[in-house]
């Protein structure tokens, strides 16, 4: 049995704003899970409805402080949504055709850039040795978005379905932004960013050799 959208939203509203703690500064992926939300649960599915109850599990937890590797759980949740976003943009949009797929991934590396501003300030946050000025935030928040934006035409281009197409941006993205908080915490080293490339590069060679080709 699955519950009406307007139900879920209203449930989702309470457990977030009770207790009230913390609530403007994650108000804005909320709204974004919300209406990623709306049109996938008409889909019905139980793995569907598997991720989302661990993505506002994930959410809550890190709002409400009860986890306790809250950097780490608040990345997996911002990857969901940014899951959720790119498998929306994909099923619907099978080529680069139409006036459409060019306001959609702008739409969406918008969205994207937000996101990533809210896991920095996050990360901002935590990190009490360092202070990210405000500048710096929008600049490398601005970057992911624009290169996310750049892999969403190149993959549109790349003869993937588009559960490929979604896991191979969604590893891109995760890419980015692991380099782009280990470089702003001092933390960046040439091992690293061999080690995430080289993810992003089995995935796309495992990808390319299981694609059949005309």
């Amino acid at each position: 049995y699955w519950l009406p959208f307007w139900l879920f939203v209203l449930l989702a509203i309470y457990f977030y704003f009770w207790p009230i703690f913390r609530a403007m500064r994650f108000l804005f992926p909320l709204l974004v899970l919300l209406v990623l939300v709306s049109p996938l649960l008409a889909e019905k599915s139980l793995s569907l409805a598997v991720v989302l109850g661990a993505a506002f599990f994930i959410f809550l937890g890190v709002k409400d402080l009860v986890l306790a590797e809250r950097r780490l759980s608040y990345e997996i949740f911002i990857l969901i949504l940014a899951f959720l976003g790119f498998f929306t943009f994909f099923a619907h949009f099978e080529n680069w055709l139409g006036l459409g797929v060019v306001v959609s991934s702008l739409v969406l590396s918008l969205v994207l850039f937000f996101l990533s501003k809210n896991l920095i300030n996050y990360e901002d946050s935590i990190l009490k040795e360092i202070d990210f000025s405000a500048s710096t935030v929008t600049v490398a928040s601005g970057t992911i978005a624009f290169l996310v934006w750049q892999a969403v035409w190149g993959f549109l281009f790349l003869p993937f379905s588009y559960l490929y197409q979604t896991l191979a941006l969604l590893i891109f993205t995760f890419v980015l932004f692991e380099l782009t908080l280990a470089y702003l915490s001092k933390n960046l080293t040439s091992k690293k960013v061999l080690t995430q490339f080289s993810i992003l590069f089995v995935f796309l060679v495992l990808a390319l050799t299981s694609t059949p080709w005309g």
